[in-house]
């Protein structure tokens, strides 16, 4: 895995750990939904911050601003600077 593929993956490891404390849910992210979890346990993120969710009851939902944008993070940062763990 590349550099910028493990600050990417701690971006979003970040993203689910802020998503659930500020909408205090218990959601997952994964790459790959469809084999792992139900749909309704699932967070996905673009990479302006915003997240989708999905309930019955409404279908996929985007919540704007959800998360901090990844051009924004502390990864990405570190990254441009060199400085990945």
């Amino acid at each position: 895995m590349s550099k910028i593929d493990k600050a990417y993956d701690k971006w979003l490891e970040s993203c689910i750990k802020k998503f659930n404390k500020k909408f205090n849910d218990k959601r997952k992210y994964t790459s790959n939904p469809d084999n792992q979890y139900h749909h309704s346990d699932v967070v996905e993120f673009d990479d302006d911050g915003n997240a989708y969710v999905f309930t019955p009851e409404e279908g996929t939902k985007q919540i704007p601003k959800a998360v901090t944008p990844w051009v924004e993070s502390k990864q990405y940062k570190s990254f441009n600077e060199g400085s990945i763990w």
